[in-house]
């Protein structure tokens, strides 16, 4: 926690800075909101219409959130992964024949 002081005068005291400080933090972290978060890596997945459902029920096993998706001559779906999980939802796509990443 930082507190920056822009009074520069000594009316307060060593000890009374020292409670004022404490009161700041005090105040700010009762009324701060936590707030958890992600860190996601997006991920592009190309394939034919015949693989689809694989890529899409893993997808659905691994909870992941879909972006965006393209669905012309052939699919591109770009997925939203948790970082803990890349690796293991690369693997499992990459055991679908014809299922490519785009770049």
């Amino acid at each position: 926690m930082v507190v920056v002081r822009y009074f520069g005068g000594i009316k307060l005291g060593v000890g009374g800075l020292i409670g004022a400080y404490k009161a700041t933090v005090a105040d700010a972290l009762a009324n701060a909101v936590v707030e958890e978060r992600q860190i996601t890596e997006l991920i592009l997945v190309k394939c034919g219409y015949s693989t689809l459902n694989g890529v899409m029920k893993i997808a659905k096993d691994f909870d992941l959130e879909i972006v965006s998706q393209s669905m012309t001559l052939s699919c591109e779906i770009t997925l939203n992964v948790r970082m803990s999980l890349v690796e293991t939802v690369k693997q499992k796509l990459l055991e679908i024949q014809g299922v490519d990443f785009g770049g």
